[in-house]
């Protein structure tokens, strides 16, 4: 039984950190092993129950359901939509995209309306921290976005130990792991009292933090002792420092071919369908607008308001003075994130190749090359061709999948 949880839960670790954070018998383990997410189940511990298996976000919905691809549904319920970004420069350029939501947790904070907010930070090169932000000081360290796994949802053990009312920012798995976790505990749907979503195509393995210091930034890994979130405006970049010296590295070589390939994706998130966060109450994301790309370098929030509570908190900010807002369309929403569709087209794929449902046609090959890609990634001797090839070439097979998806 503890073999059976272990194997089929690793499989599919997107690093969410839920089974983690509910197991009663403290039992389950999230590492980074070999640059690799790594799962593990002690036998001395686990009793068997089921939890871990209940709560993953992936687990149920790769072997069991089929993704639709109507355009509800890949939205998900939403009121309205909107272009938005904080009035405060300062915090603006400190986020990844806008930083709104900043402003929203630290509105929220100063009303009371909420005792802390999940959030996530990095600590070192490849080391992460989810934790609960209780001051102006430690919402403003977790501004900017991170694209590895945090194992935020492991909090849902620290929420349910302490009274009070949390604001939770996460992924979609994160979110989509606290809505299981409320059906099941009473006590933690009493302490949440919203959910900032962020859009996610997928997060990265630890190895490709290796990389990117070698190859792209050139730096020694040895030397390296800090790696921050992306930041600093739009479309931002990731900062590396070590003793000898510091270097911004453009967002756009830190999010290259091996993440359009999916070469650096976990496993689980090939099975993953949920672009924009449906669960959250608010959902926030690039705003990959021509129109705001070719003059916008402080950064732009695409957000979408999906409860009435969701969208109270935003316009109040903005009475406020906080934040501007703009509605925009459903298109531009498209316009803005077309990978939403390709997320869609993947998962349904993949789910149907792991359900033993696979259509053996060429469309359908064609879309689960990213599985295939991610699968191969995780052997030694093709991370090693991935080292030796020029990104160029990586670029070039990035631009064909993808414009054979777009064909299929």
């Amino acid at each position: 039984m503890i073999y059976s949880l272990e194997s089929k839960l690793k499989k599919l670790c997107v690093g969410c950190g839920a089974c983690q954070g509910i197991c009663p018998q403290h039992a389950i383990n999230l590492s980074n092993k070999n640059g690799f997410l790594s799962l593990s189940v002690n036998p001395k511990k686990c009793s068997g129950c089921g939890l871990c298996i209940k709560i993953c976000p992936i687990y149920h919905a790769a072997l069991h359901e089929t993704p639709a691809i109507g355009e509800k549904d890949i939205i998900g319920h939403y009121n309205k939509i909107y272009v938005g970004y904080a009035l405060d420069e300062k915090v603006r350029w400190g986020g990844a995209s806008g930083g709104v939501i900043t402003v929203l947790l630290l509105k929220m904070l100063k009303e009371g309306l909420i005792n802390g907010a999940l959030v996530s930070r990095m600590k070192g090169p490849g080391v992460v921290e989810a934790y609960i932000a209780r001051n102006v000081k430690e919402v403003l360290e977790a501004q900017g976005s991170i694209y590895f796994p945090t194992y935020a949802a492991k909090q849902i053990r620290d929420i349910r130990a302490n009274d009070g009312s949390y604001a939770i920012v996460g992924l979609p798995c994160q979110i989509t792991a606290f809505k299981k976790a409320e059906r099941l505990f009473l006590d933690l749907s009493e302490r949440v009292f919203i959910y900032l979503g962020l859009f996610c195509h997928h997060v990265n393995e630890f190895w490709y933090l290796d990389y990117f210091i070698k190859k792209i930034a050139k730096m020694k890994l040895e030397e390296v002792f800090e790696v921050s979130p992306r930041r600093g405006g739009w479309p931002g970049f990731v900062q590396i420092r070590s003793a000898r010296e510091a270097k911004e590295i453009p967002f756009f070589k830190f999010w290259g071919p091996l993440q359009l390939l999916y070469l650096t994706s976990p496993i689980g998130c090939l099975f993953c369908c949920d672009h924009t966060n449906v669960f959250s109450d608010l959902s926030f994301g690039d705003a990959w607008l021509p129109s705001l790309m070719k003059k916008d370098t402080l950064g732009s929030s695409l957000i979408i308001a999906r409860t009435s509570k969701g969208s109270s908190l935003l316009k109040e900010a903005e009475d406020e003075g906080l934040i501007s807002l703009r509605e925009v369309t459903v298109k531009e929403l498209f316009e803005s994130q077309n990978a939403i569709f390709y997320k869609k087209k993947f998962a349904s794929s993949a789910r149907s190749f792991i359900q033993g449902n696979f259509n053996f046609s060429l469309k359908n090959y064609v879309q689960l090359l990213p599985l295939i890609n991610a699968k191969i990634a995780r052997k030694n001797g093709f991370r090693n061709l991935i080292y030796a090839l020029p990104e160029s070439l990586l670029g070039k097979y990035a631009f064909i999948l993808y414009k054979l998806i777009e064909n299929h």
